[in-house]
């Protein structure tokens, strides 16, 4: 017998304090838990680039960041299935108009993606947001891209109340990169003096 858990909402809270406080040790723990959890999360960017890379028309880098954002979220609603140990866990929402916030459930907690660094529009769903006074506990999916927009560079899990980041974790990019294609002979090099 599954028994179905009541879905959590992106909704703005009547008495936010309800929820509880925030518990870094038991987020850690929930991650910890579920290693597969950081898979899930590691191969929707993966899989996000790769669609981004195969576009050939040239993009300003709002559109190309509007692009990967929307590419991430896809790909993971796509991808949850290859995770069976916590696709029952993860509740996915998507706005298929494109009128509201992406975000995804787990263990409690809601999780949408966030660019570094991103300016938000000043609504008040942001502003509750930012101030956790949601029904549950948000977390943001922070990723930070290369200057050339080419390559992810970091992805990490944030709370934040308010401006302030009151917990941090870093998800591993080590799959990201082929280490396989690394050379490990030393190269010395020697640098070339300009003629005068």
């Amino acid at each position: 017998v599954r028994i179905l858990m009541p879905i959590i909402s992106l909704q703005p809270s009547l008495f936010p304090r309800d929820k509880g406080d925030f518990d870094s040790g038991h987020l850690m723990s929930l991650i910890t838990s579920y290693p597969q959890f950081e898979a899930w999360l590691r191969l929707g960017f993966i899989r996000a680039y790769e669609h981004l890379n195969q576009i050939e028309c040239p993009m300003s880098k709002r559109l190309r960041s509007t692009n990967l954002h929307e590419f991430a979220f896809n790909e993971l609603t796509d991808s949850l299935n290859s995770f069976p140990s916590i696709s029952s866990q993860i509740e996915v929402i998507q706005s298929k108009a494109g009128n509201q916030k992406n975000f995804f459930s787990f263990g409690g907690y809601l999780f949408i993606l966030k660019k570094e660094d991103a300016t938000t529009n000043s609504t008040q769903m942001n502003f509750k947001i930012q101030h956790q006074e949601m029904d549950a506990h948000v977390i943001s999916v922070e990723y930070v891209v290369s200057p050339m927009q080419d390559s992810i560079i970091s992805l990490k899990l944030v709370y934040y109340t308010g401006t302030q980041s009151v917990f941090s974790y870093d998800i591993s990019l080590s799959s990201l990169i082929n280490s396989s294609d690394e050379s490990t002979e030393v190269v010395e090099v020697t640098p070339i003096k300009p003629k005068l």
